[in-house]
């Protein structure tokens, strides 16, 4: 086992570990020393609550995920993280918990590296756990995607989201890859806080925005900005103006973007090769009754059904039910339902070969699958026999075209 003084020496100075299997510790040590170095690639989570989705979302990017919230003790994390460690999470055993022994830390922050006037405006930040005092606890994770799996450690700081990004960022002059920065929800607020919920997010929106304290300690640091911004819609004035990814279905809302810094390079990607059995292919062309005219089938929402007259051919398979009454839509025998949305890509390929089966069906159109995380299991599923053979994902963004193409190729 690597003692304190190894932990230190690899940077990890602000925990204190406890009872960590030998691989673990080793894993969790190198990540921290990798964060201290400014390698490392971290998506930070800052007024988290208990929002797993970056944790299947966002391993294509990142493999340490930093949650910090002061609302929460450690019994309400044990509580909220079953979730996780029963599997229950919305792709199932596509995230699990990994043995890891018992990583639990103490003396983690202190509230005393904040000017006193931003803790005065700030009080309620420090205020919500157990004893009042910041706790951290890390949990190591397998992300399984097809046949692999990658190891992703999330780490969970009981604290000032303030405090623990000057402590772990901008002291440092570092940045995180990722940083979220997202409205407080009521489902992620104590039950004995709901009635400041209201005041508590727009003091929250003031801390984060650009020009206030968080902001405002990055300047002042000489710190570097992160290179993905991830928000909810409302408007923080960062510099990061250029929309990379607009993510659907991020648990109840439909407005979360991912920004990126002006000027960000694209990495080069490979052509389309036919490498297995059927033919994949990702495209930033829209999907429309032009484009859709060369398949037999295409996978949409029903909202996005609704926009256009569509080609007669067509076989139109629908991601979920319609919902409501600007959603009724023909009776058309052309129509099949598969409650595929939100849901993991190995289950939406599935449900979608089986359909193809049934009706013949060989070339498919899509425009958004799974999970932005799951573009691996591209390469994987064109290795496989099934009834469709030529399958083309329409990207909505260059985000979704960069996590896919980067596996398969792109047509563009």
């Amino acid at each position: 086992m690597l003692d304190k003084a190894d932990i230190a020496k690899a940077g990890a100075t602000i925990l204190d570990p406890v009872d960590l299997t030998a691989q673990a510790e080793a894993e969790l040590v190198l990540q921290l020393a990798e964060l201290k170095a400014g390698r490392a690639k971290a998506f930070v989570y800052l007024n988290s609550g208990f929002d797993w989705e970056p944790l299947f979302r966002f391993t294509h990017l990142c493999s340490l995920f930093i949650y910090v919230d002061p609302c929460f003790n450690r019994e309400q994390f044990t509580a909220a993280f079953n979730l996780i460690r029963d599997r229950q999470t919305k792709v199932g055993a596509g995230l699990e918990c990994l043995p890891a022994g018992n990583p639990d830390y103490a003396g983690a922050l202190d509230r005393d590296i904040l000017p006193a006037a931003v803790q005065e405006q700030l009080d309620w930040l420090w205020a919500g756990t157990e004893t009042g005092a910041p706790w951290v606890t890390a949990k190591l994770l397998g992300r399984n995607i097809g046949h692999h799996q990658r190891r992703v450690w999330l780490i969970y700081i009981g604290g000032s989201p303030l405090a623990a990004y000057q402590r772990l960022f901008a002291d440092r002059r570092i940045a995180p890859c990722c940083l979220c920065l997202r409205q407080l929800r009521d489902e992620d607020t104590p039950e004995e806080a709901q009635a400041t919920f209201a005041d508590r997010n727009a003091v929250w929106t003031k801390a984060v925005l650009w020009d206030g304290p968080l902001g405002q300690m990055i300047r002042d640091q000489h710190a570097p900005l992160p290179e993905f911004l991830v928000g909810d819609g409302h408007e923080y004035d960062w510099p990061h103006t250029d929309i990379r990814q607009l993510m659907g279905d991020w648990r109840r809302d439909f407005g979360t973007t991912v920004r990126q810094l002006p000027g960000a390079r694209w990495p080069d990607f490979p052509p389309v090769i036919d490498q297995g059995v059927r033919r994949v292919m990702v495209t930033l062309k829209p999907l429309n009754p032009q484009t859709a005219k060369r398949v037999d089938a295409i996978v949409v929402s029903p909202q996005f059904y609704l926009r256009y007259q569509w080609p007669e051919h067509l076989t139109v398979i629908l991601k979920r039910p319609p919902q409501g009454a600007y959603e009724i839509l023909p009776d058309n025998a052309r129509i099949v339902v598969c409650d595929i949305a939100g849901k993991p890509l190995a289950e939406g390929l599935r449900q979608i070969d089986q359909v193809a089966r049934q009706r013949k069906l060989s070339r498919v159109a899509a425009n958004r699958l799974g999970f932005e995380d799951e573009g691996e299991y591209l390469s994987e599923w064109r290795q496989t026999e099934g009834a469709v053979r030529e399958l083309t994902i329409h990207a909505i963004d260059d985000g979704s075209f960069l996590d896919q193409a980067s596996y398969v190729g792109c047509e563009d």
